[in-house]
């Protein structure tokens, strides 16, 4: 699903600067989250939670992920979220993409507390602190849930690839299933 989302942004350099949807953005650490419910939270309902910090929280509480993990993936979070509120305020707008021009990354680290007083480049502050937040949280996405590489291609040929993929119908999968002993 990740991958359809970053086909739909573009993989111009908008996608570098989509704090939400884009490389490294928000959307990745929900994803990361979510998937670790997914995967555990039919035989430990407590880390369902649908809020995404609490969510982490457990996650690390129960350790499906590493307290280092967890601080990245926190800091990352509240760091994007908070930089795509400011920019929402900046424009008057629902948007969620970084501003190009300098004035306008000048304002929007202002308003995030990048000082002129403390920096001859708040603007440039801004950019790095961002580059660093969502390579983080894209190196974390890449260990935590890519496919594995090419030449396992076990996924791929496996007798349902073809439904989960949506390129089957549904009584196909019902006879992989039901020739596997699944009846429901």
């Amino acid at each position: 699903m990740k991958d359809r989302i970053n086909a739909k942004v573009g993989q111009d350099q908008e996608t570098f600067r989509h704090v939400k949807l884009g490389y490294g953005g928000i959307r990745e650490i929900e994803f990361i989250g979510q998937t670790f419910q997914l995967l555990y939270g039919a035989s430990d309902p407590w880390i369902r939670e649908p809020n995404t910090l609490r969510a982490l929280q457990r996650l690390a509480d129960r350790r499906y992920v590493t307290a280092d993990e967890h601080a990245t993936l926190v800091k990352a979070y509240t760091f994007l979220r908070t930089v795509e509120h400011r920019i929402q305020i900046l424009h008057h707008l629902q948007t969620h993409v970084l501003p190009v021009g300098q004035d306008d990354l000048a304002q929007l680290a202002r308003r995030l507390g990048y000082s002129p007083n403390l920096s001859p480049d708040p603007a440039l502050d801004l950019q790095q602190d961002y580059q660093r937040h969502i390579q983080a949280v894209r190196q974390l996405y890449d260990h935590l849930l890519r496919e594995p590489p090419a030449e396992d291609e076990a996924i791929s040929s496996h007798p349902l690839a073809d439904f989960l993929d949506g390129r089957a119908d549904e009584s196909v999968a019902r006879e992989q299933l039901a020739a596997a002993g699944i009846s429901d």
